[in-house]
């Protein structure tokens, strides 16, 4: 790569970020208090502590060989549990943390 590829690259980059620059100036913000619920019930599923949540999944295992098409071999069907708990520390605050 060239110096001036260098440089044309750079100059867009530069173009088309800014130009993406308006799109954040009408999001909304957010307290504190709001993200760090937000926050919770994305990883926990729900605000409630103690709360098990449990998620189902299902896809197609394949093999892979370089050179030949990919080999469906078995269904899979899985399931996620994830239950928070809420944590009060003296400096920091209320949290939480999955369990």
């Amino acid at each position: 790569m060239t110096d001036m590829t260098k440089l044309r690259s750079a100059v867009l980059c530069t173009l088309l970020c800014g130009l993406a620059l308006p799109a954040f100036a009408g999001m909304e913000t957010f307290s504190g208090r709001q993200a760090w619920e937000m926050s919770r019930k994305a990883f926990c599923g729900t605000l409630q502590a103690g709360k098990t949540r449990y998620g189902v999944f299902r896809g197609r295992a394949y093999s892979r060989v370089p050179g030949e098409p990919d080999r469906h071999i078995f269904d899979i069907l899985g399931v996620n549990t994830r239950q928070c708990a809420t944590v009060t520390d003296p400096q920091r605050g209320e949290g939480f943390r999955s369990v």
